[in-house]
């Protein structure tokens, strides 16, 4: 099913949707989600590693940019399979 009649208006399916911030797709496999995670923390990573010997210990922490990112809604990693969770882990050695 392509398409919705909602109280006379069309809604057309979409492949993913994001709520909450969550992207989710039709089979609820959170795979845009990770993908986005990954995406935007090797970012950082790579952001921090450039300016590295400019910043102090302190200052260099990536634990607020890295985990705070991954642990966003992390009630809904509960029962992913094992590929997906380690696509997480390797985020987290990364940092």
């Amino acid at each position: 099913m392509d398409q919705l009649n909602f109280e006379g208006e069309t809604v057309s399916a979409v492949p993913c949707i994001r709520n909450l911030g969550v992207q989710m797709d039709c089979n609820l496999t959170l795979d845009n989600h990770i993908t986005n995670i990954q995406r935007v923390c090797y970012f950082y990573l790579s952001w921090i590693k450039k300016i590295r010997h400019y910043l102090t210990a302190d200052t260099a922490k990536v634990h607020a940019l890295v985990i705070s990112r991954i642990d966003y809604c992390n009630g809904l990693y509960f029962n992913l399979p094992k590929t997906q969770t380690e696509r997480l882990q390797r985020i987290m050695r990364a940092s």
